[in-house]
């Protein structure tokens, strides 16, 4: 059985997963108090995530919404045009089926544990936001299982979904993001060391991609602002 200090830092583990995945999409009023939160406990969080934590919460608070509003859509306002896209699919071959492949892949991992993305967020399953808030997810279960089969269980998804898919992909989307400076570069560089860390907890073995140009995306004949980025894979 686990003492209450490791599941006071799974629970926090957890948590974060999920606060940093709010962090990488468009901000809301929820982002702040949730950043605050997570500060306050950040005692029960490894020594190298805790400082962190407190110093995102602050730059959030002193930023203030406008102004990480202004931040995300600089860095995310066109995805066509975004040097750091938030999705696994565009790191990946530009080949429809592999993209169709990864996709399946990851809602399949959803629907084993019961859950999807909520449609109010407008988020396709390989987002960033909602893969971090996934592998939250099983932290959480993996934590409060009822039996150490079920705990295993778990534990073994996160494994094979961070070996297969956050784990290989995310770490070149945070690197980079941390081409900039600013609040995004900070959570991207803390998104990092927490999914790095989670990976090195369940023993998963990612073989990290490389630094290629991502597929170009494809434009709504209508969108006259949409200018797709060559690649130049050849």
């Amino acid at each position: 059985m686990k003492s209450t200090f490791a599941i006071d830092a799974d629970l926090a583990i957890a948590d974060l997963f999920v606060t940093l995945g709010v962090a990488l999409q468009e901000p809301d009023f929820d982002l702040v108090d949730r950043l605050r939160l997570m500060a306050a406990s950040a005692d029960a969080l490894p020594d190298s995530l805790a400082g962190d934590v407190r110093a995102l919460a602050q730059t959030a608070e002193s930023m203030g919404l406008d102004a990480l509003r202004d931040a995300f859509v600089a860095q995310f306002g066109h995805v066509a045009m975004s040097d750091a896209p938030a999705y696994e699919t565009m790191y990946g071959s530009s080949e429809i089926f592999a993209q169709t492949a990864i996709l399946a892949d990851v809602a399949a991992f959803y629907r084993a544990f019961g859950v999807e993305p909520a449609e109010a967020r407008h988020e396709p399953p390989d987002h960033v936001s909602v893969e971090m808030e996934f592998v939250g997810l099983l932290v959480l279960r993996a934590a409060i299982a009822p039996s150490e089969e079920a705990r295993d269980t778990t534990v073994s998804a996160c494994r094979t979904f961070l070996s297969e898919h956050l784990g290989r992909w995310a770490p070149l989307f945070f690197r980079r993001l941390r081409r900039k400076s600013g609040f995004l570069a900070d959570a991207a560089l803390l998104a990092e060391r927490l999914v790095l860390l989670q990976c090195a907890r369940v023993g998963a073995t990612p073989v990290p991609l490389p630094d290629l140009p991502h597929p170009p995306v494809a434009c709504d004949p209508g969108d006259v602002d949409c200018e797709p980025q060559p690649t130049d894979l050849a």
